[in-house]
């Protein structure tokens, strides 16, 4: 039973490896020129990928041993079944399904990768936005700036909602509560203990946080001439507020 679920680990490991290598290329492609060969292959290989785990008979197969315990008597093929089969249980649905997944995700990827703001009436990249939003002092230019890094919003939305419905309905046919719910636990993280653990981080720095923002509230309020209660999110170098923070100066 070891020898033939070593083999088949084997020879599915060296699948996978030649289509995650050539899926991995074709990422930094799709993400360095947006060209739409780029994006097409980028899709068909992300297809291939969702498809090879959507094997019923493979997975059937991987979840019979995991189950089991079948190669418990080597442990590192042990782990290697029980990681297949969880990597494989995410794509079990049918084909017309990842078919429209990997296409929505190509349009919301085309969108993300080639989209540039307005600003003045011409087209700005995230690199022009965040110089803007690091040394400019205009309050009315900044703003300009703010708005135009978000209106990819508008753009990708209604994608976005479509592939997260799609997500969650196949999460919910194989017995999980929702797509996030489904990545998490497969992803062998229990949801319960992650959030609880993230509301402990969050009682325990949620005052030196708000001192050192005070703090940087107070330099941004004196930079741009207004009061700290009326500072506005383009007044901060960063559009989302998650990188470290910075105040323009030198």
């Amino acid at each position: 039973m070891i020898s033939e679920a070593s083999a088949f680990v084997a020879n599915r490991a060296a699948a996978f490896r030649e289509l995650f290598i050539a899926h991995s290329h074709a990422e930094w492609e799709c993400a360095t020129t947006g060209s739409d060969k780029a994006l097409e292959r980028r899709a068909n290989l992300q297809r291939q990928i969702m498809e090879f785990e959507a094997d019923r008979i493979a997975f059937a197969q991987l979840r019979e041993w995991d189950n089991s315990g079948s190669a418990q008597g080597d442990p590192l093929l042990a782990r290697q079944v029980r990681l297949m089969r969880l990597t494989a249980e995410k794509e079990q649905m049918d084909t017309e399904t990842i078919a429209q997944i990997v296409e929505l995700d190509r349009q919301a990827t085309e969108a993300f990768t080639n989209f540039r703001g307005q600003l003045d009436g011409r087209e700005v990249s995230n690199n022009e936005i965040e110089q803007i939003l690091l040394h400019e002092s205009d309050s009315g230019v900044r703003r300009a700036a703010w708005l135009a890094s978000k209106e990819i919003g508008t753009r990708v939305a209604d994608t976005l909602r479509q592939l997260a419905r799609l997500r969650n309905q196949g999460a919910r046919r194989i017995g999980y509560r929702h797509y996030h719910h489904m990545a998490l636990t497969l992803a062998e993280i229990d949801d319960t203990e992650l959030f609880a653990l993230l509301d402990r981080l969050y009682h325990l720095t949620i005052e030196p946080f708000g001192r050192a923002k005070a703090q940087l509230d107070r330099k941004l309020a004196e930079r741009f001439g207004v009061e700290a209660g009326d500072l506005q999110p383009w007044h901060y170098a960063d559009p989302f507020f998650q990188n470290a923070p910075q105040t323009g100066e030198a």
